[in-house]
Parts: C-alpha cells; structure tokens; sequence
C-alpha cells in the first residue's frame, strides 16, 4: 500500500511538473499497472484483462485490458496533463490496425504489459506469453523507426527529447523471486539478475 502511495505521488509531482509544458507524445513501459490492452493481442497470454468485471466504470463499462474496473493509475497521471484523455493506445493495438498506426505513434503508445517484468522470463510461468521490459524497448525502436520515416530525422529527435516516458515494472521480478527462487537464491543474486536486465 505505501508503494503504491509513493506511485502516485511521483506521478502527481511528474504531472504537476508537466502541467505546464508542452508533451507532445508519452510512452509508457511496464506491466499491469500501466497496461492497457497488450495482453489482450498475445495468443496464449493467461494474464488478462478482458473480463466484464475489469471495465464496469471505464466509459461504456466495457473491459480495455486494462488491469483495473476503469482507469489505471497511468491514465489517472497522463489525464493530469491536460491534453491527454487516457494512455495512448497498445501497441500491439496499433500493429492490429495498422490504418491508425503512423497517425497515433505521433502522440505516444503505451508498451507496457500485465505480468511482465524487467528480467525477460519474469511472467513465463504463471502466464506462459507477456513482453518483458527488453522487448518493449524493441517495441518502442519500431516506433521510433516509424516516426523518422513520417517526420525525418531532426523533427522525430525534437519530438522524442520533448515526450514524457513512464515506466513502471518491476513488482512482479520482486513476487515471482519470492515465489518460486526465495529458497534457492540468495539476495545478491536477485540484485544481479536485476541489474544485468
């Protein structure tokens, strides 16, 4: 509960920091705190947020894959921004209709994926299918690969050094060590794997 407390907190003072700037574009990396539909697009994926429940006071009261009954924590901060309603779209979203692709990454994707963590087989065994924090990385390469060949160069270097970037992961490394490696690793070896991530 603190630490979600503190979560909060940094996302107020980040907003209230940027209330008044400029953002032209957010990305966001993590897992189910800041997911807002990637799992949904992953064949096999056991970690989803797609029942009824999960969207009841999202408008419509319909499920987004978000990890929550209707905003998330990260649509709560970007909304503090003013021009921004919700986390922009999954990228996998956005690969599924690729006719919205190029006019949406101009404004921000969201990477972020419920389970995954920042070691790459974090989330593997309870859930089979996530993108880890690496892969989301890769994610954003593409995208940036996008936006050079939308804007050249220069103007996607302008944009990016003027985004906001989110990130939040890294609980489910913490509960996973715990559940399955607690009794055969030691702390310093957790460090590591953390570390060399």
């Amino acid at each position: 509960m603190t630490g979600t407390i503190w979560f909060l907190l940094l996302g107020l003072i980040i907003a209230a920091d940027f209330g008044s700037a400029e953002v032209p574009a957010i990305f966001i990396f993590g897992d189910s705190t800041a997911d807002v539909g990637t799992n949904n697009y992953l064949e096999g994926c056991k970690a989803g947020a797609d029942n009824r429940f999960y969207g009841i006071d999202y408008p419509h009261s319909k499920p987004t894959g978000r990890f929550s009954n209707g905003f998330n924590t990260i649509d709560l901060v970007v909304r503090q921004l003013g021009d921004f309603e919700e986390s922009p779209p999954a990228f996998l979203y956005l690969v599924q209709n690729m006719s919205c692709f190029k006019s949406n990454i101009l404004h921000g994707v969201n990477f972020a994926s419920g389970g995954s963590g920042i070691c790459r087989e974090t989330g593997s065994r309870p859930f089979t299918n996530v993108v880890p924090l690496g892969k989301q990385i890769e994610q954003f390469a593409t995208v940036r690969g996008n936006m050079t060949e939308l804007l050249g160069e220069a103007k996607t270097e302008s944009l990016l050094a003027n985004s906001l970037y989110i990130i939040s992961v890294g609980s489910n490394d913490l509960l996973e060590y715990v559940r399955y490696d607690f009794k055969n690793k030691s702390s310093p070896s957790l460090l590591s794997n953390l570390t060399f991530a």
